[in-house]
């Protein structure tokens, strides 16, 4: 997702490469829910993605493909060591 606009393709397939749902895209971009980003990259009759969304999804969540979310468990996950 390197040129806007991003065809609805490109931006699923960065999405997923990322591992996000519609829903994680809402919530980074503070929207009630994820039924604004599934227009986004419908198939059928797509709207663009507003340039200012674009720009904070490129900027909180990278640019390039990202790493899979199973790969790594997240820092709350990991047990908490006792005080001594």
């Amino acid at each position: 997702m390197k040129k806007y606009p991003p065809t609805p393709q490109e931006l699923r397939q960065w999405m997923d490469s990322k591992g996000l749902s519609n829903k994680d895209v809402a919530k980074a971009l503070r929207l009630s829910d994820g039924r604004v980003v599934r227009f986004w990259t419908s198939k059928k009759d797509p709207r663009p993605i507003p340039y200012p969304s674009w720009y904070t999804l490129r900027h909180k969540f990278g640019k390039g493909p990202g790493k899979n979310r199973g790969s790594k468990p997240p820092m709350a996950a990991k047990p908490a060591k006792a005080k001594a």
